[in-house]
């Protein structure tokens, strides 16, 4: 299933002046748009990075595969 963020739920210090990275996955790019776009668009994010990924994991008992959408944010 998608596995969302709140982009106004733990922003980076914006106080520091030191760069933050952090990273979600998205079940679908359209979703993983949406929430960098709104990112960018609050200043949360500088920048997002959205790379196809392919995950494995271990789901009631059996081995999954699924793709994702993996977004990258900076901010500067």
């Amino acid at each position: 299933g998608e596995r969302l963020i709140d982009c106004q739920e733990s922003p980076p210090s914006r106080s520091s002046g030191r760069p933050a990275i952090g990273c979600a996955t998205f079940g679908s790019d359209e979703e993983a748009r949406r929430i960098a776009r709104l990112c960018v668009e609050e200043k949360l994010a500088a920048c997002a990075n959205i790379w196809p990924i392919a995950s494995i994991y271990r789901w009631q008992g059996a081995i999954e595969e699924a793709g994702e959408s993996l977004p990258i944010y900076s901010r500067f």
